[in-house]
Protein backbone atom coordinates (compact mmCIF):
# COMPACT_ATOMS: atom_id res chain seq x y z
CA UNK A 1 0.00 0.00 0.00
CA UNK A 2 1.03 3.76 -0.66
CA UNK A 3 2.75 5.76 1.82
CA UNK A 4 0.63 8.68 3.37
CA UNK A 5 0.73 11.07 5.58
CA UNK A 6 -1.06 9.87 9.04
CA UNK A 7 -1.04 13.40 11.19
CA UNK A 8 0.85 16.63 10.81
CA UNK A 9 0.48 20.75 11.73
CA UNK A 10 2.13 23.22 9.92
CA UNK A 11 -0.12 26.08 10.44
CA UNK A 12 1.60 29.55 12.11
CA UNK A 13 4.79 28.50 11.83
CA UNK A 14 6.01 31.20 13.21
CA UNK A 15 8.15 30.18 16.67
CA UNK A 16 11.52 28.81 17.17
CA UNK A 17 12.69 25.94 20.01
CA UNK A 18 16.28 25.36 20.57
CA UNK A 19 17.82 21.83 21.15
CA UNK A 20 21.43 21.98 22.75
CA UNK A 21 22.74 19.57 25.92
CA UNK A 22 19.35 18.04 27.05
CA UNK A 23 16.59 20.34 25.66
CA UNK A 24 14.46 18.85 23.78
CA UNK A 25 11.05 19.14 22.04
CA UNK A 26 7.84 16.76 21.51
CA UNK A 27 4.52 16.79 19.61
CA UNK A 28 2.18 14.61 21.06
CA UNK A 29 -0.68 13.93 18.38
CA UNK A 30 -3.66 11.53 18.05
CA UNK A 31 -4.25 9.03 14.89
CA UNK A 32 -7.16 10.01 13.31
CA UNK A 33 -6.92 13.94 14.17
CA UNK A 34 -6.23 14.74 10.58
CA UNK A 35 -5.79 12.01 8.74
CA UNK A 36 -7.42 8.18 8.42
CA UNK A 37 -8.51 6.98 11.70
CA UNK A 38 -7.13 3.58 11.24
CA UNK A 39 -3.89 1.38 11.97
CA UNK A 40 -0.58 2.43 10.58
CA UNK A 41 2.43 0.61 10.10
CA UNK A 42 5.04 4.70 10.99
CA UNK A 43 7.66 4.86 8.08
CA UNK A 44 9.43 8.46 8.79
CA UNK A 45 8.73 11.66 10.48
CA UNK A 46 9.80 15.41 8.78
CA UNK A 47 10.43 18.17 11.09
CA UNK A 48 11.27 21.83 10.01
CA UNK A 49 14.70 22.78 11.38
CA UNK A 50 17.58 25.28 11.27
CA UNK A 51 21.23 25.11 13.43
CA UNK A 52 23.78 27.39 14.47
CA UNK A 53 27.17 26.22 14.32
CA UNK A 54 29.06 23.89 12.57
CA UNK A 55 29.56 20.71 13.89
CA UNK A 56 29.43 17.88 11.80
CA UNK A 57 29.14 15.18 13.78
CA UNK A 58 26.38 16.32 15.60
CA UNK A 59 22.73 13.98 14.35
CA UNK A 60 18.75 15.02 15.46
CA UNK A 61 17.02 12.31 17.01
CA UNK A 62 13.18 12.27 15.91
CA UNK A 63 11.21 9.20 17.31
CA UNK A 64 7.91 8.31 18.02
CA UNK A 65 6.99 7.22 21.65
CA UNK A 66 4.25 6.34 23.83
CA UNK A 67 2.97 8.91 25.81
CA UNK A 68 2.63 8.25 29.65
CA UNK A 69 -0.59 8.35 31.84
CA UNK A 70 -0.04 11.64 32.46
CA UNK A 71 -0.93 12.52 28.75
CA UNK A 72 3.20 13.85 28.42
CA UNK A 73 5.49 11.64 26.24
CA UNK A 74 6.98 10.16 28.59
CA UNK A 75 6.47 6.32 27.74
CA UNK A 76 8.23 3.88 25.65
CA UNK A 77 10.54 4.51 22.60
CA UNK A 78 8.60 2.93 19.52
CA UNK A 79 10.93 3.60 16.71
CA UNK A 80 13.93 6.71 15.62
CA UNK A 81 15.88 7.93 13.01
CA UNK A 82 18.66 10.11 12.33
CA UNK A 83 19.31 14.01 10.65
CA UNK A 84 22.35 14.65 9.98
CA UNK A 85 23.31 17.84 11.63
CA UNK A 86 25.50 19.60 8.16
CA UNK A 87 22.09 19.14 6.17
CA UNK A 88 20.31 21.84 8.24
CA UNK A 89 19.74 25.07 7.00
CA UNK A 90 21.62 27.89 8.88
CA UNK A 91 18.90 30.25 7.40
CA UNK A 92 15.55 30.93 9.44
CA UNK A 93 12.68 30.15 9.44
CA UNK A 94 14.35 26.63 8.16
CA UNK A 95 13.63 23.94 6.29
CA UNK A 96 11.73 20.63 6.04
CA UNK A 97 13.71 17.28 6.66
CA UNK A 98 12.42 13.90 7.03
CA UNK A 99 14.28 10.97 8.23
CA UNK A 100 13.29 6.91 8.00
CA UNK A 101 12.51 5.21 11.06
CA UNK A 102 14.61 2.42 12.14
CA UNK A 103 11.84 -0.16 12.61
CA UNK A 104 8.29 0.19 11.49
CA UNK A 105 5.69 0.03 14.46
CA UNK A 106 1.89 -0.41 14.09
CA UNK A 107 0.58 2.88 15.09
CA UNK A 108 -3.69 2.39 16.60
CA UNK A 109 -6.09 4.54 15.87
CA UNK A 110 -7.35 7.06 17.65
CA UNK A 111 -4.79 6.50 20.14
CA UNK A 112 -2.46 9.01 21.07
CA UNK A 113 1.98 8.93 20.64
CA UNK A 114 4.47 11.56 20.14
CA UNK A 115 7.28 12.83 17.94
CA UNK A 116 10.60 13.48 19.91
CA UNK A 117 13.37 15.89 18.58
CA UNK A 118 16.37 16.47 20.08
CA UNK A 119 20.40 16.56 20.01
CA UNK A 120 21.95 13.09 20.32
CA UNK A 121 25.22 13.69 22.08
CA UNK A 122 24.92 15.86 25.13
CA UNK A 123 28.68 16.50 25.14
CA UNK A 124 28.62 18.92 22.30
CA UNK A 125 28.15 22.67 22.81
CA UNK A 126 29.41 23.75 18.75
CA UNK A 127 25.86 23.25 17.50
CA UNK A 128 22.30 24.79 18.66
CA UNK A 129 19.22 23.06 16.57
CA UNK A 130 15.72 25.17 16.16
CA UNK A 131 12.61 23.36 15.81
CA UNK A 132 9.90 25.40 14.50
CA UNK A 133 6.42 25.52 16.02
CA UNK A 134 3.11 27.80 16.46
CA UNK A 135 3.22 29.53 19.45
CA UNK A 136 0.46 32.30 18.80
CA UNK A 137 -2.08 30.63 18.16
CA UNK A 138 -1.94 26.66 18.09
CA UNK A 139 -4.82 25.04 16.68
CA UNK A 140 -4.27 21.54 16.48
CA UNK A 141 -6.29 19.75 18.70
CA UNK A 142 -4.85 16.08 18.91
CA UNK A 143 -2.06 16.44 21.33
CA UNK A 144 0.51 19.28 22.47
CA UNK A 145 3.74 20.29 22.68
CA UNK A 146 5.96 19.21 25.17
CA UNK A 147 9.36 20.67 26.30
CA UNK A 148 12.43 18.87 28.44
CA UNK A 149 15.44 19.96 29.35
CA UNK A 150 16.41 17.05 30.95
CA UNK A 151 16.93 14.89 27.97
CA UNK A 152 13.13 13.39 28.08
CA UNK A 153 13.26 12.51 31.64
CA UNK A 154 11.01 15.13 32.91
CA UNK A 155 8.65 17.33 30.45
CA UNK A 156 6.75 20.68 30.37
CA UNK A 157 3.50 21.04 28.60
CA UNK A 158 3.07 24.09 26.67
CA UNK A 159 0.75 26.28 24.86
CA UNK A 160 1.76 25.82 20.99
CA UNK A 161 1.99 22.70 18.47
CA UNK A 162 5.24 21.82 16.56
CA UNK A 163 5.63 22.20 13.06
CA UNK A 164 5.51 18.56 12.38
CA UNK A 165 4.59 15.52 9.78
CA UNK A 166 4.41 11.38 10.51
CA UNK A 167 4.29 9.53 7.27
CA UNK A 168 3.39 5.56 7.19
CA UNK A 169 0.98 2.58 5.77
CA UNK A 170 -2.30 1.75 6.40
CA UNK A 171 -2.06 -1.93 7.86
CA UNK A 172 -3.45 -4.60 5.91
CA UNK A 173 -5.62 -5.52 8.80
CA UNK A 174 -7.02 -2.39 9.36
CA UNK A 175 -9.79 -2.22 6.99
CA UNK A 176 -11.72 1.44 6.87
CA UNK A 177 -15.36 0.92 7.87
CA UNK A 178 -18.61 3.30 7.70
CA UNK A 179 -21.15 4.01 10.06
CA UNK A 180 -24.98 3.50 9.08
CA UNK A 181 -27.58 5.05 11.20
CA UNK A 182 -31.41 4.36 10.59
CA UNK A 183 -34.57 5.29 11.84
CA UNK A 184 -37.67 4.68 11.55
CA UNK A 185 -40.97 7.49 11.67
CA UNK A 186 -43.23 7.74 13.09
CA UNK A 187 -42.30 5.69 16.11
CA UNK A 188 -43.49 1.86 16.02
CA UNK A 189 -44.80 2.31 11.95
CA UNK A 190 -41.78 0.33 10.82
CA UNK A 191 -38.47 -0.64 10.63
CA UNK A 192 -34.92 -0.11 8.34
CA UNK A 193 -32.88 -2.80 7.21
CA UNK A 194 -30.23 -3.92 7.50
CA UNK A 195 -29.71 -2.61 11.41
CA UNK A 196 -27.69 0.20 12.01
CA UNK A 197 -23.84 -0.60 12.63
CA UNK A 198 -20.52 -0.01 10.71
CA UNK A 199 -20.11 -1.41 7.46
CA UNK A 200 -16.78 -2.20 5.35
CA UNK A 201 -15.67 0.93 3.63
CA UNK A 202 -17.10 0.70 -0.66
CA UNK A 203 -19.81 -1.81 0.54
CA UNK A 204 -23.69 -1.43 -1.50
CA UNK A 205 -25.68 -2.14 0.78
CA UNK A 206 -29.89 -2.98 0.13
CA UNK A 207 -31.67 -0.80 2.41
CA UNK A 208 -35.16 -1.82 2.39
CA UNK A 209 -38.29 -0.22 4.82
CA UNK A 210 -40.31 -2.79 6.00
CA UNK A 211 -43.87 -1.43 7.28
CA UNK A 212 -45.50 -2.54 10.48
CA UNK A 213 -49.29 -4.00 9.99
CA UNK A 214 -51.88 -0.68 9.11
CA UNK A 215 -48.98 1.08 7.35
CA UNK A 216 -47.45 1.75 4.30
CA UNK A 217 -43.80 2.87 2.73
CA UNK A 218 -43.66 6.67 1.87
CA UNK A 219 -40.32 7.76 1.46
CA UNK A 220 -36.58 8.23 2.47
CA UNK A 221 -35.23 10.97 3.59
CA UNK A 222 -31.41 11.98 5.11
CA UNK A 223 -28.70 10.27 2.84
CA UNK A 224 -31.46 8.45 0.70
CA UNK A 225 -33.72 10.66 -1.86
CA UNK A 226 -36.82 9.46 -3.15
CA UNK A 227 -39.32 6.27 -2.87
CA UNK A 228 -37.81 2.92 -4.09
CA UNK A 229 -38.10 0.39 -1.89
CA UNK A 230 -35.60 -1.46 -1.31
CA UNK A 231 -32.83 0.91 -2.57
CA UNK A 232 -29.37 0.45 -2.76
CA UNK A 233 -26.58 2.74 -0.66
CA UNK A 234 -23.06 3.24 -1.38
CA UNK A 235 -21.11 3.24 2.08
CA UNK A 236 -18.49 5.73 0.98
CA UNK A 237 -18.97 7.72 3.91
CA UNK A 238 -21.10 8.21 7.19
CA UNK A 239 -24.71 7.70 5.98
CA UNK A 240 -27.68 8.29 7.78
CA UNK A 241 -31.22 6.65 6.40
CA UNK A 242 -34.70 8.10 7.77
CA UNK A 243 -37.67 5.60 6.19
CA UNK A 244 -41.16 7.25 6.47
CA UNK A 245 -44.28 5.57 7.05
CA UNK A 246 -47.98 6.25 7.10
CA UNK A 247 -51.05 4.71 8.24
CA UNK A 248 -52.56 3.20 5.40
CA UNK A 249 -55.93 5.37 4.47
CA UNK A 250 -54.68 8.26 6.22
CA UNK A 251 -54.62 12.18 4.56
CA UNK A 252 -50.77 13.13 4.40
CA UNK A 253 -50.03 16.80 5.04
CA UNK A 254 -52.40 18.59 2.41
CA UNK A 255 -55.31 17.11 0.27
CA UNK A 256 -56.77 19.53 -2.09
CA UNK A 257 -59.20 19.57 -5.04
CA UNK A 258 -57.76 20.02 -8.50
CA UNK A 259 -60.81 21.25 -10.80
CA UNK A 260 -64.32 21.09 -10.09
CA UNK A 261 -65.85 23.44 -12.84
CA UNK A 262 -68.78 25.41 -10.69
CA UNK A 263 -68.97 28.37 -13.51
CA UNK A 264 -72.57 29.36 -13.11
CA UNK A 265 -71.63 32.21 -15.45
CA UNK A 266 -72.13 34.55 -11.95
CA UNK A 267 -70.18 34.40 -8.58
CA UNK A 268 -69.85 31.75 -5.99
CA UNK A 269 -70.86 34.09 -2.85
CA UNK A 270 -70.62 31.47 0.25
CA UNK A 271 -70.42 27.90 0.53
CA UNK A 272 -70.41 24.95 3.38
CA UNK A 273 -68.08 21.90 3.29
CA UNK A 274 -68.71 19.40 5.50
CA UNK A 275 -66.47 15.88 6.45
CA UNK A 276 -67.25 13.28 8.87
CA UNK A 277 -64.31 11.85 9.92
CA UNK A 278 -63.23 8.78 11.28
CA UNK A 279 -60.06 9.69 13.46
CA UNK A 280 -58.21 13.01 14.15
CA UNK A 281 -58.22 16.55 13.17
CA UNK A 282 -57.98 18.29 9.50
CA UNK A 283 -58.03 22.54 8.95
CA UNK A 284 -60.28 23.40 5.97
CA UNK A 285 -60.30 26.12 3.34
CA UNK A 286 -62.18 26.97 0.47
CA UNK A 287 -61.80 29.32 -2.46
CA UNK A 288 -64.47 31.15 -5.09
CA UNK A 289 -61.87 32.07 -7.37
CA UNK A 290 -59.83 28.66 -8.48
CA UNK A 291 -57.27 28.61 -5.76
CA UNK A 292 -56.00 32.01 -6.23
CA UNK A 293 -57.36 33.03 -2.20
CA UNK A 294 -57.27 30.40 0.37
CA UNK A 295 -60.15 31.05 3.26
CA UNK A 296 -60.38 29.08 6.47
CA UNK A 297 -63.68 27.67 7.08
CA UNK A 298 -65.53 25.72 9.84
CA UNK A 299 -66.36 21.97 9.49
CA UNK A 300 -70.31 21.98 8.66
CA UNK A 301 -70.57 25.76 8.69
CA UNK A 302 -71.68 28.41 5.79
CA UNK A 303 -68.84 30.32 5.23
CA UNK A 304 -69.60 33.83 3.65
CA UNK A 305 -66.04 34.69 1.00
CA UNK A 306 -63.97 37.54 1.50
CA UNK A 307 -62.69 36.88 -2.14
CA UNK A 308 -65.88 36.00 -4.41
CA UNK A 309 -65.55 34.26 -7.96
CA UNK A 310 -66.95 31.58 -9.77
CA UNK A 311 -65.21 28.04 -9.29
CA UNK A 312 -65.36 26.89 -6.25
CA UNK A 313 -62.06 24.92 -4.68
CA UNK A 314 -61.32 22.81 -1.55
CA UNK A 315 -58.27 21.94 0.05
CA UNK A 316 -58.02 19.75 3.38
CA UNK A 317 -54.80 20.28 6.08
CA UNK A 318 -54.55 16.93 7.79
CA UNK A 319 -51.42 15.15 9.72
CA UNK A 320 -53.37 12.46 11.33
CA UNK A 321 -57.12 12.33 9.99
CA UNK A 322 -58.85 9.66 8.31
CA UNK A 323 -61.69 11.47 6.22
CA UNK A 324 -64.64 8.82 5.08
CA UNK A 325 -67.51 11.12 3.40
CA UNK A 326 -66.80 14.74 2.51
CA UNK A 327 -69.86 17.13 1.56
CA UNK A 328 -69.91 20.69 0.00
CA UNK A 329 -72.29 23.08 -0.95
CA UNK A 330 -72.48 26.60 -2.89
CA UNK A 331 -74.44 29.39 -3.93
Amino acid sequence: MAQEKIEGYSTGDDSSGFMHIGFWDAQTFTIGNTGSDVDFSVESVKLKLYREGDNTGLNVLAAIKEIGTDGAPSGTFLCSGIIPVNIITRISPGSWYETAMSSNPTLSGATQYAVIVGNTDLSIFQSIIYSRFDGTSPTYTGGDRYTSNVAGSFWWKTNSDLIFEVFGTKSSASPTYRTLTTSGIPLNAGIIVPSPGNYLDGTTLGVSGIKNSGFSFVKWDGDLLGSPNPTPLLMDENKTVIGSFAPIGQVLKTAQSTSIDFNTGGSITSATLTSIEKSGTSTYFLSANSGTNWEEVNNGSPHTFINIGSELKWKITSKDAVISLLNLSYS
